[in-house]
């Protein structure tokens, strides 16, 4: 059966769309209230920065800021982020990087995690594979899970990147083209 994921796993939709969410969510936001309220106050008058909110973590994009704009504020928003961590503040809050990106995320938000939560979870059905689609670097952690088990992981993008993926896709209709052709093959 097809099993999703949001939040890098926290929110986990099961069999029959029932939904579980792995973490207590008003625990979580208390931590990233603080951290959001001291990263708003760091962009408030900077160009080319995004503060995005999406409940389960809290961001800064930096892709529209000037390098050298983007290097420091992103270092100090680590380091008030690193600061809050160190006095217990945001006790289960982990920051995650990447690409003039800077995340505040739960600890249980681990998009590898989340896979061996699954498959810990359900028995594979006999003749089944394991399909893994991931649009960024923060998917490259689920990928191992899915291959030592014979499944495929699939990177989806418009670069190809450096990846752990077995196959590419240049965007999301060609997956959706794949998946259609793998679940109405003959015999299937």
């Amino acid at each position: 059966g097809l099993r999703k994921a949001g939040t890098y796993g926290v929110e986990l939709e099961l069999e029959e769309g029932q939904v579980t969410q792995r973490l207590d969510y008003e625990t979580v936001r208390a931590g990233l209230a603080t951290l959001k309220q001291a990263w708003a106050r760091l962009l408030s008058d900077q160009a080319g920065f995004y503060l995005e909110d999406k409940g389960w973590t809290v961001a800064i994009h930096a892709k529209d800021a000037a390098v050298g704009a983007a290097e420091a504020i992103l270092g100090e928003a680590s380091r008030q982020a690193e600061s809050m961590l160190a006095d217990g503040a945001e006790v289960g809050l982990r920051l995650q990087g990447g690409h003039r990106f800077l995340e505040a995320a739960p600890r249980l938000a681990d998009k590898g995690l989340a896979v061996e939560y699954l498959l810990a979870r359900d028995a594979q059905p006999a003749g089944s594979i394991l399909v893994y689609v991931g649009d960024d670097d923060k998917d490259e952690i689920a990928f191992g899970p899915i291959q030592t088990r014979g499944g495929l992981a699939l990177a989806v993008g418009e670069r190809l990147r450096a990846s752990g993926a077995d196959g590419w896709f240049a965007s999301p209709q060609p997956v959706r083209r794949w998946l259609e052709q793998l679940v109405n093959r003959p015999g299937h």
